[in-house]
Order: C-alpha cells, then sequence, then structure tokens
C-alpha cells in the first residue's frame, strides 16, 4: 500500500470518530431531493429513498446517513455526496450492532448527462440483499473517489449492464464477496484503489471491459481479478493479476490482450481457451506469468492455454507458463490454430510444454523449457517453426512428433525432433527438413515416406537420424523407409542416420520401386543393414561412408536395381549384399576395414547380371539359370567362403585383361587348395561361357575340379591361369567339351584336366605344369582328347603315356606335337615386394621392391615399361613411374630396386601394384602386380 492511500485510509477513519455530532436527526424515506447539510444530520432511512430523474439531492460534508434494516437508496437523477479529506460523508448501518449486510445498496439507475459524484465517502455495513453496497446499473456513470467502501455483505461495488462509472482512490476493503464486480458489458475506470480483505479484490464477466490501473491488493483471499465463462468482447487485462476460477473462453472474433508484467493465476484443472485471439506481449523485464492458485508445490494443477481451430493472430511475448498440464494437453495446446510464441519460459508440466495438433500453424522462438516431459509434443500435420529454443532438465530435451506428416511442412534445425510413434509421409505430399535438423527416434519407431523427403544438409550442417537413447546401440529405432513408386524425388544429402534396423530393417529401407537419392551421407551402427533395397527399388546412393552396421553395407533383393558409385564400406560384416536376382550399377566403391570387403553373393540368378567394382563374394551354392547371362567385369574378384560354388546352367562371361585380369579365388587370407568348391558349366545351354585372363585358385573342397563341365556343357578357357586347386584344375563329364587356349594349368594336386563320360576337351598352346596327378587324363577309351601344342615343363614332352618327364598324359591323349618352352610372352615383367603384407599407416608411408624384365627371345626388343596404382574404389591411378624406353638385349635380364612412396591423403583400402611392359598405354605385353593396404581413420572400428 503506498503513503498516499495510507493517509487517505486515516484520514477518513479519525474524521469518522471526531466530528461533531448534533443532538438531533432527522427522519428520511420517499423520494428526495435539495439538500442534507450537517444541521440534520444524522438522515435515518425509515423506508426506502428514492432520487427521482431530473433530480438532485446534495449532500455536505461530515453528514452521515443511517439506513434501518434492509432498506435501500435508488438514484435515478443525480447523488452529489461530496466531503473532504477530513470533513467525510457516512453512509452506514442504523443498528446498535452494525454488521454486513444491515441494509440494502445505494443503487445508481441514471444515465444523467451530468452524473453522480461519492467522493471522500464512507459505505459500510451494506450489500443487502444485494449483489453490492454500491450497485451501478444500466448505463450509469457515477464518479466514486476517495472513499472507504468496506464490510458489504456482497459485492463492495456491483457494475452492471453498461455502466461506465470512475472508481479511483477508493479503499475497498473486508467485503465478503469481491471489492468490485463487472458484469453485462459495464466498462468502468478502476483506478489507484486499494482492495483489502476481500474475496477477490474484483470480478469480470465475459462481456464487461474494465480499464484498470494503479490498483493495488493484499490480504484478501485472492489479490487479483476472477474471471471466468465466456469473453464475448475485446478484452485488456492489466494491473492486478487475473485469477481463472473456472474455464475461460476467447470466443471467435473477440481478442484478449494481456499487459506486460501481468500475472494469470489459475484454479485447479481450469483453462483458458482461445477461439479467438490473445496478444500477451511481455518484456524481458516484465514478462506474462500463466501460473497455478498454488504456487509451484504441485505440477499439473491448472490445465493450459488453448489456442484452437479458429484462432489466428496470436502472440505470445516474454511470457512464462508454469505449473500447468493437468489434462494432458500441456500448458499450451495449440489445434489447429495460427500462434507465435516467443522468448518465454515455459516449465514445471508433468506432460508437454507445448501441445500441437493436426493443422496448427505454430511459430516457437527463443523459448527454453525446463521440467516437463516434452518441451512440444507435436503431431506431424501442423506446421511448427521453431529455432533459437532451448531444454534442460525436461524428460526429453526434444520435440515429440507422431503422425502424418503435412504436405508442405518444414522441420528445422533447433531442438531434435523425437520420432515416438511413427511419422509418415503421404504419397503426394512433401516434407523438407532443413540443414542442421536432428531426428531422433524412441525405440522401434521410424519413418514411412511415401511421398517426398527433402533432407538436404550441407557438409558443415548435415542433417542427422539417430537414437533418442542415452547410450545409444544398434537397432534403438527402425528405419527410414521408402515405399512404392509414389516416393519419388525424395533425397537424403549429407545426412548422418545411425543406430537403426530394429525388426530387421536396414537403417534405410527402400522398397516397391521408390527411387530416393542418397548421397554424402554416414549410414552408421545398423543391428542388421545400413540400407536394405528391395521388391523393384532403384535408389541413387553415392558417395556415402556406410560403416560399422553389423551386416550388410547395403542388402539388395528382389529384383532391386540401385546405383551405388563412389561410396565407402568400413567395419561392416560385408560391403553389399545382392541376391540373383538383382543388378546393381557399381562404380569406384570401396570397402576397407570390412570382414569381407565385398559384395556377399548367393542365390539364382534369373536374368542378366553383372559383377563389377568390388570384389564379388559367393557365401553359399549358386546358380545362374538357363536363361540367365552373368558378366563379370575386368579386375573383379569372384571370392568364396569355405565349401560355396558357382553352377552355370546358362552363361558366364568372363572377359578379363592382362592388366585386370578376373580371379575366381578363397577369400583373402585363405590361400591354401580345397577353401572352395568349384565354378561349374552344366548342360548344353551352359555352352558359350568364356573365361579370358582369369585366375581360378584354391577350390575343390568338394573333390570336384575348380572348373567342372557337365553334361554337354562347353565354353573357351582363354589366357587363364588354373592352379593350386585340392582336386582337378579342369574337370569334364558327360560330353562335356570346353576349349582351353592359351592357358595355364599349375599346381593342382589331383589332374591339370581330367575328362570322362565320352567328354572331348581341347588344351592348346598352354603351360601344363606341377599338377600332382596327370596333366591331362582320359577316362574314357571312345574318345581322343586334343592336347597338342602345349608346354608339359619339360622340352621331353609329357611323361606317364607320354615319352618325357614332364606332366603326365593317360592313354587317349593328342599330345604330339608339343611346345619345348613355356608359352610366354616375348618379355615379361614381375614385381617383388621386400616384404609382404604392406600395410602403409594413416599417416603415409612407403614400401620397396624389386622389379625384373626378361626377353625370353633370341631378338633384340625395343618397348615401355610403366608402374601405376589401382585405388581401392578400382579406378587407376598413374603411371607413377615411366613410360619408361625399355632396349633389350636377346635373353637379357633387367633387375632394379625401387622405393615407393604412399601420402598420408591416400584413401585407406586395398590397393593392386602394377607394372606393365608392351606399348604404352596400350597394349601391354606383359604384367605383373602386388596388393597393399592403406590403413585410416575412416569411421567407427567394429567392435566385434
Amino acid at each position: 500500500m503506498n503513503q498516499n492511500r495510507i493517509g487517505v485510509l486515516a484520514v477518513i477513519v479519525l474524521a469518522f470518530f471526531l466530528a461533531p455530532r448534533s443532538p438531533a436527526w432527522t427522519p428520511v424515506q420517499g423520494p428526495v431531493e435539495g439538500v442534507w447539510d450537517l444541521e440534520g444530520s444524522p438522515y435515518i432511512a425509515v423506508g426506502d429513498i428514492q432520487i427521482w430523474g431530473g433530480d438532485t439531492l446534495v449532500i455536505e460534508p461530515l453528514v452521515e446517513v443511517r439506513f434501518n434494516a434492509g432498506l435501500t437508496f435508488t438514484v435515478y437523477g443525480t447523488l452529489l455526496a461530496q466531503g473532504t479529506a477530513d470533513s467525510l460523508i457516512t453512509f452506514t448501518s442504523h443498528q446498535p450492532y452494525p454488521m454486513a449486510g444491515d441494509w440494502g445498496p445505494i443503487y445508481f439507475y441514471s444515465n444523467e448527462p451530468e452524473g453522480s459524484v461519492l467522493d471522500y465517502c464512507i459505505v459500510e455495513y451494506g450489500g443487502a440483499p444485494g449483489p453490492g453496497t454500491i450497485r451501478i446499473e444500466y448505463l450509469s456513470n457515477p464518479t466514486i473517489t476517495h472513499c472507504l467502501i468496506r464490510e458489504s455483505s456482497n459485492y463492495g461495488i456491483w457494475c452492471h449492464n453498461q455502466t461506465t462509472p470512475l472508481i479511483a482512490d477508493c479503499i475497498i476493503r473486508d467485503n465478503e464477496k469481491h471489492g468490485i464486480a463487472c458484469e453485462n458489458m459495464a466498462a468502468p475506470t478502476i483506478s489507484d484503489n486499494t482492495f483489502i480483505g476481500n474475496s477477490y479484490a474484483a470480478y469480470v464477466d465475459g462481456s464487461s471491459q474494465p480499464v484498470l490501473s494503479g490498483n493495488t491488493a493484499s490480504g484478501n483471499t485472492h489479490d487479483g481479478v476472477e474471471v471466468h465463462g465466456s469473453l464475448i468482447v475485446d478484452a485488456h487485462w492489466s494491473d492486478l493479476p487475473y485469477y481463472l476460477s473456472g474455464g475461460l473462453y476467447v470466443e471467435q472474433g473477440v481478442t484478449l490482450t494481456i499487459d506486460p508484467g501481468m500475472k494469470i493465476v489459475s484454479a485447479s484443472a481450469v483453462s483458458l481457451t482461445v477461439y479467438g485471439t490473445i496478444h500477451a506481449d511481455g518484456t524481458p523485464s516484465d514478462p506474462i506469468t500463466f501460473t497455478s492458485q498454488f504456487g509451484s508445490s504441485d505440477w499439473g494443477r491448472w490445465g493450459h492455454l488453448g489456442l484452437l481451430e479458429s484462432s489466428t493472430g496470436n502472440i505470445i511475448d516474454a511470457c512464462i507458463f508454469e505449473y500447468g498440464g493437468s489434462d494432458n494437453q500441456g500448458l499450451i495446446l495449440c489445434q489447429g490454430a495460427e500462434a507465435a510464441i516467443s522468448n518465454s519460459l515455459i516449465r514445471y508440466s508433468p506432460n508437454a510444454g507445448i501441445r500441437v495438433t493436426a493443422d496448427a500453424d505454430l511459430s516457437v522462438t527463443g523459448t527454453t523449457f525446463i521440467g516437463t516431459e516434452w518441451p512440444i509434443r507435436a503431431d506431424a500435420s501442423a506446421f511448427l517453426t521453431v529455432a533459437g529454443n532451448t531444454a534442460q532438465g525436461n524428460v526429453h530435451d526434444g520435440i515429440s512428433i507422431q503422425g502424418t506428416a503435412a504436405n508442405g511442412s518444414t522441420w528445422h534445425p533447433d531442438l531434435p525432433y523425437i520420432v515416438a510413434e511413427y511419422v509418415s509421409v503421404d504419397a503426394g505430399d512433401t516434407v523438407t527438413l532443413l540443414p542442421g535438423t536432428e531426428v531422433q527416434f524412441l525405440p522401434y519407431r521410424g519413418m514411412t515416406i511415401r511421398g517426398t523427403l527433402l533432407a538436404v544438409g550441407t557438409p558443415s550442417d548435415s542433417i542427422i537420424f539417430t537414437s533418442s537413447q542415452l547410450y545409444p546401440g544398434g537397432g534403438d529405432w527402425n528405419a527410414v523407409d521408402f515405399i512404392d513408386s509414389s516416393s519419388s524425388g525424395s533425397i537424403l544429402q549429407y545426412c548422418t542416420l545411425a543406430y537403426g534396423g530394429a525388426n530387421g530393417t536396414g537403417t534405410v529401407r527402400v522398397s516397391d520401386y521408390s527411387d530416393p537419392t542418397i548421397a554424402n551421407c554416414r549410414i552408421t551402427r545398423s543391428a542388421v543393414d545400413g540400407v536394405q533395397c528391395v521388391n523393384r527399388a532403384a535408389p541413387t546412393i553415392s558417395r556415402c561412408l556406410i560403416e560399422a552396421n553389423d551386416r550388410y553395407g547395403i542388402f539388395i533383393s528382389s529384383f532391386a536395381e540401385p546405383d551405388i558409385k563412389d561410396c565407402r564400406f568400413f567395419t561392416n560384416e560385408f560391403a553389399i549384399f545382392a541376391d540373383g536376382d538383382v543388378a546393381p550399377t557399381l562404380v569406384r566403391n570401396t570397402a576397407y576395414g570390412n570382414l569381407h570387403d565385398g559384395v556377399a553373393v548367393s542365390g539364382t540368378i534369373s536374368s542378366d547380371v553383372t559383377w563389377s567394382n568390388l570384389p564379388h563374394i559367393v557365401i553359399a551354392g549358386m546358380e545362374i539359370a538357363a536363361t540367365a547371362t552373368l558378366t563379370v567385369d575386368p579386375g573383379v574378384d569372384v571370392q568364396f567362403v569355405p565349401d560355396a560354388h558357382l553352377n552355370v546352367y546358362g552363361k558366364l562371361e568372363a572377359d578379363g585383361e592382362l592388366v585386370d585380369p578376373i580371379i575366381f579365388t578363397a577369400e583373402p587370407g585363405a590361400s591354401e587348395s580345397g577353401h572352395w568348391g568349384h565354378l561349374g558349366f552344366i548342360g548344353p545351354s551352359s555352352s558359350q561361357n568364356l573365361l579370358d585372363y582369369c585366375i581360378v585358385e584354391f577350390a575343390g573342397s568338394d573333390g570336384l575340379g575348380a572348373l567342372f563341365f557337365e553334361s554337354s556343357a562347353g565354353g573357351t578357357v582363354a589366357r587363364s591361369e588354373v592352379r593350386a586347386n585340392l582336386a582337378h584344375g579342369i574337370e569334364c563329364r558327360d560330353h562335356a567339351s570346353p576349349s582351353v587356349l592359351g592357358s595355364s594349368l599349375l599346381a593342382n594336386a589331383s589332374s591339370g584336366v581330367r575328362a570322362e563320360g565320352e567328354s572331348t576337351p581341347t588344351i592348346t598352346n598352354s603351360n601344363i605344369v606341377g599338377n600332382a596327378r596327370y596333366g591331362v587324363e582320359n577316362l574314357d577309351p571312345l574318345v581322343t582328347i586334343d592336347a597338342e601344342d602345349n608346354w608339359w615343363g619339360s622340352p621331353s614332352g609329357p611323361g606317364g603315356a607320354g615319352p618325357g618327364t614332364g606332366d603326365s598324359v593317360t592313354a587317349w591323349v593328342d599330345y604330339d606335337p608339343w611346345r619345348d618352352s613355356p608359352y610366354l610372352p616375348s618379355v615379361t615383367i614381375s614385381l617383388t615386394p621386400d616384404t609382404i603384407p604392406i600395410v602403409i599407416p594413416p599417416q603415409g608411408g612407403g614400401f620397396g621392391y624389386t622389379g625384373v624384365v626378361i626377353n625370353h627371345t633370341s631378338q633384340q626388343q625395343t618397348l615401355a615399361g610403366w608402374i601405376d596404382v589401382r585405388l581401392p574404389n578400382g579406378t587407376r591411378y598413374g603411371p607413377l613411374l615411366g613410360p619408361i624406353t625399355l632396349n633389350l638385349a636377346p635373353e637379357e635380364t633387367l633387375s632394379v630396386h625401387l622405393q615407393q612412396n604412399v601420402p598420408g591423403m591416400a584413401p585407406a583400402g586395398h590397393y593392386r601394384f602394377n607394372g606393365y611392359v608392351g606399348t604404352h598405354p596400350s597394349p601391354a605385353s606383359d604384367y605383373s602386380w602386388f596388393a597393399f593396404e592403406k590403413a585410416g581413420p575412416l569411421g567407427i572400428a567394429r567392435e566385434d
């Protein structure tokens, strides 16, 4: 209470007790007018009193007006009761022991243009039968100033029905209800009053528009203004706190304006619901506070601020919302409304800070969230803009998101979005994620994209899809799932996707003809696969790092046709899996540090397929159907896990090159014979096969030849090497008839070639050396095998049924004539590293090697020699050395030791170091190579 108001109260009380008293008194009743002076005081109402319209009653200072029980004073005309600070006018009870409700109200029922005045008056013990000691109705506009209004059995002052009084500088106290009540379009001006000991300082209904300023309230049950019901006219809340004792509704077309520094206090389970507009525009130094009447003793005691469907233009700035959320709708509910919330503090809710539902258009900026379950809980169908917000100490420090996303909606870089239930994008709809956005997923949640998802980050501001768990792990969430052909034009670029793969999915799943573009992404820590492509999906995946996924970096099945370029696969189990029905395009990809650095393949190839770029690893028995062709590109390794095999019923085209042979071999590190089964060619449909510049090694675990031809199968094995196999190099059964040209059958544990069942292989211009049993073995006396013009390891020719000491032959083999020297190029080159294996550390290093060039002829040879390297992505780099012109004398051997540096900037992975002689840049007449690895911190190392 300020000093001025204390002085007014003291003067009123002192004047009441010290005022001189006349021994006489004047009874009054009925119509009155004129002047009531001190000489006639006290005036005692013995009946109801009226001032008729057009009449005026003047009451002079120090006059006392007393009322017998239940009597009223009705003013239709003009009442001028104007005391002074030391000469008060008193309206009181005539009872010997006065009490609230002894008499009825002073009832202003007039729209006289001059207006009534109560100034420096005491009005006490009224209120019977109600609704206040002073009752103002029907356009009345009295001026009530410097008065003490107290001890009413109802309201102190009741303003009703379009009244516009001025109530100022008064003390309104100890009334059983409110100090002032405003109802039915009342519009009083209420300023600089003091409210003490009332139920509430004031009450305002939804049709009234009081103007409050400078008032104080203390010692009331509630030190503020009570409101409830419906606001049907614009309202301006200022000055004292407003108390919501029941639900309050701001109707459509109505604006509620709340001044800076205001406090809005709600009773238990009470909400403020806005169908119109709210402007709660605080300041940093004077925020507007929405809180509970119970303070901090119990969170969730009141409801929420609800902004509903028809509500537009809402502004909430520099506000505090706290202790609400009793109805599980958050402290603020935005349900289909349009609003902007900024620079606010939202705290202490047992559920959401802000709840945003379908079709809402909400902006939340610069706001802090503390102590909620969710700072924001939003339906994906809402349009939510967020920026500059912070969250701390919440159960989840992010934005809960769920449901079907709105077409054209945008997710922003701010608090993380946490997918609480599946989010979907419908066909024809588009959702955009801005750079820097983070999306987290609760366990087993994910996103389903049937429309278009545009998640385009930048190199410095990527978009993150990850687990919501404090200690994340693979399989925490499901997948970003692109489904069906309507999912067109989606882009994941500069994104990180981590810890997905629950329920056997990939972290990214592409299916049913969908074709997203996935570029410059990091896809990691899936419990299963990084990316799954199934059911004719055709994504483009480029320049991605796909690492540390528990199974495959990319899984491809069911006729999917992904285009995979310039990706790096690191520390997965396999880089890629492709079943027999798929035809991915693989270009310049790199696999390093995986358990298997290649493409796992299995099943039946039923349509034309090409294997390219990375090693392909046959992980089980596999076959090529009679109607299908498998093409293996030059330089591709085909590796086999233990006992795996590949049977060709259709056609195999393995057309390598001298400098890029195709190698059919065991997995890296398994260099013993008998590691895998065989490469089989079966049936007459398998007669056009080609193996040119191939190496076939370490097969025979099933006792069959490394190359196994059966049932009229044929084909050509040219310029190839079949070596170090546990059984036969080539085995022919049941009328098989392959041609072996210019090849080498070396060091096989049984025969180089074995034939039975009227099989008629042809072997010519080949080297057949070091085979343990026979060079060529024919078990069928009905046919003779043509094996002319071959080198058998000795100038004397083959042994066994032959005349010499070379590899043996059986009967029924035509070996004559034979070569007296190996089938070699005129000039050969060999590269031998100083040590093996070679592993270059991440910071770079080098290695030494010896190069040997031999002229095998009796003539001088002039040709070029050069060195290059095949990079981990399959492309060539160089030449590193040369081309150098070599002039070699007859049968000259040239040997040189060299050193090669590998810089730290070189990408990690498997390299092939190549030496050539011939005509630069092509063709080379001979070629030699060895492998090395470059280590590097490509990503997260596998933990198993």
